[in-house]
Parts: structure tokens; sequence; C-alpha cells
């Protein structure tokens, strides 16, 4: 993984890792449904804390 103080992007990605439906669900919140367009694109932002 590389990171810089904006971006960080993963290389490799093995699915032996990670243990289907292992998880919690630790925040969710419901909001109304956004119509978009077919031909739009949208910049997505995950902030992940350790």
């Amino acid at each position: 993984m590389t990171a810089d103080s904006s971006a960080a992007t993963a290389s490799t990605y093995s699915g032996a890792e990670i243990k289907d439906d292992s998880g919690q669900i630790i925040y969710t919140e419901f909001r109304a449904p956004i119509n978009r367009a077919s031909d739009s694109t949208e910049d997505i932002k995950l902030v992940m804390e350790f």
C-alpha cells in the first residue's frame, strides 16, 4: 500500500485474508436516494483510522 497526505492505493488483494460475514457494522446512516445521471462520475472518500 502506498499513501500520501490525501490518498492511499492498495496494489494487492487476497480474498483469503478476509473472512466473509466476520465484521461488525459500526455506523449506519439512512439518507434519501440521490438521482444521478448515468454518465456522471463521483469522488468517494473513505476515512479509516486504526
